[in-house]
């Protein structure tokens, strides 16, 4: 009995390799679509500080999505930032040649705008095409492929919304153009 073990597990091995040879390779993951998310806008200064977390939680939920690489305006700003202080005090540029190429290889971008109306509060989100002409310091969307409307009665729920929301912008940008002789959809309002 101590002799067939050692002969069985080699069989096995063999049989593994065997089977591991002749496998087909594992298709290589579909590249991820590079995504520039803006500052979401606050229509009242006062609604900044809130319009700022708009922007993080709506990073961060357009981020788990796994066929989006997400590029924050915050985050983009602040390397930007730190490459500029590195080359003023002499100690090179930075990372600032990576983001450059990442940003310019960016085709699709999201915006928001954050306002109060009545006693609650509105975020439109649109998302679409690049503007041709946008810069690091100011990108734009040429042709929105996506616009949605949420409303809720306080902020919580609107935080709260921003996971589906994230998941409709990121199916939005990502199916196929429609044919150019058909209008794009209006905003479709989500919950209220």
């Amino acid at each position: 009995m101590r002799t067939a073990l050692p002969v069985l597990l080699l069989l096995s091995l063999g049989v593994l390799l065997a089977a591991r040879a002749n496998a087909q390779p594992a298709a290589a993951p579909p590249a991820r679509t590079l995504v520039y998310v803006d500052d979401v806008t606050a229509a009242d200064p006062a609604l900044a500080p809130d319009a700022t977390a708009l922007t993080s939680t709506l990073c961060a939920a357009l981020a788990k999505d796994r066929r989006l690489d997400v590029m924050c305006a915050p985050d983009v700003r602040q390397i930007l930032a730190f490459a500029a202080t590195a080359a003023m005090v002499g100690t090179g540029s930075g990372p600032t040649g990576p983001m450059m190429e990442r940003l310019n290889k960016t085709q699709l971008m999201v915006s928001g705008v954050f306002r109060k109306e009545g006693a609650g509060f509105v975020f439109v989100v649109k998302g679409g095409k690049k503007s041709d002409s946008s810069t690091p310091e100011v990108m734009e969307i040429d042709r929105a492929l996506v616009a949605l409307e949420q409303r809720a009665g306080v902020q919580r729920a609107l935080l709260d919304a921003l996971p589906a929301l994230a998941a409709r912008i990121a199916d939005g940008l990502l199916k196929p153009a429609a044919p150019p002789s058909t209008p794009a959809p209006p905003p479709a309002p989500l919950g209220g």
